[in-house]
């Protein structure tokens, strides 16, 4: 999850540039903000949906996965803050991500530990 300024194509298409690699295909939302993904991935296939309500039926782990992620910042945070909002998205997508780890959750934590030691980071 990355925290973008707007929802402008070129915000969206330099952001695809930036985190997808070009042999990708990618499954959105017909949105003109996805225009000219076409042109920075191997496949774009815009998914036209004539109820907006019905997108998360569609999509359904990309909206269970934001719908979670607000729910966890609210209850933990209490507040979003712009200049945390990135951070929390960063904590938030580790714990998600972290239920995949399994056997290696051990060798993760020390990694992590190694890394804010070297930073200085206490805590």
């Amino acid at each position: 999850m990355k925290v973008i300024s707007d929802l402008k194509s070129e915000t969206i298409t330099t952001q695809v540039k930036e985190s997808i690699s070009s042999e990708a295909c990618l499954d959105t939302g017909d949105s003109t903000s996805y225009v000219d993904l076409k042109d920075v991935v191997s496949e774009h296939r815009p998914v036209k949906v004539a109820d907006k309500k019905q997108i998360s039926k569609v999509f359904p782990w990309v909206h269970i996965t934001i719908t979670n992620a607000m729910r966890w910042i609210l209850a933990n945070h209490h507040d979003i803050k712009n200049e945390y909002l990135q951070f929390y998205l960063n904590e938030f997508c580790y714990r998600f991500n972290r239920r995949y780890f399994g056997e290696d959750l051990l060798d993760r934590l020390m990694i992590l530990s190694d890394i804010k030691m070297n930073l200085g980071v206490v805590g």
